[in-house]
């Protein structure tokens, strides 16, 4: 039992390390593979016009990156089931239990999904995926899930 435990904490320190974002989130969880913000790639919210904003200051954020040669434009609604293409979304839950200026991000091989309950959450997780993307070998990043400190 003892070698599951150092096999766990090993895992997740490794996958701690597989993330250079400040400040160090609470937990990561490696969800495997790789997300590649590149030409195709969609940038959706969910919620009300803050989200958008938040999106729009993501978009900006990236096409100012000089290892980053894309253009997202936004969204404002769901993804259709069909959309078989990449996507980001950042997604305002004001109704959830999440405290005050907290997020979650979702990063797979097909979406990375930022959820928080307020607006300056969905900023703090805008940031950090940011970062990912800015420090990933060409802007392809690790799959992971981040709650942040």
């Amino acid at each position: 039992m003892a070698n599951v435990a150092n096999l766990a904490s090993r895992r997740a320190h490794w996958a701690l390390a597989l993330v250079a974002i400040i400040p160090a989130p609470r937990e990561v969880v490696e969800t495997g593979g790789k997300f590649t913000v590149a030409p195709g790639v969609s940038l959706t919210t969910r919620g009300d016009v803050a989200a958008q904003q938040v999106a729009v200051q993501f978009a900006e954020r990236l096409a100012r990156h000089p290892g980053i040669q894309v253009s997202l434009p936004v969204a404002s609604s769901a993804p259709s089931a069909s959309a078989g293409a990449p996507r980001i979304v950042f997604e305002l839950q004001p109704e959830t239990n999440t405290p005050a200026e907290a997020y979650r991000l979702v990063v797979t091989p097909d979406a990375a999904t930022v959820t928080a309950g307020d607006v300056a959450g969905l900023r703090h997780g805008a940031v950090t995926l940011w970062q990912l993307v800015a420090t990933s070998a060409a802007s392809a990043t690790p799959g992971v899930a981040i709650r942040p400190v």
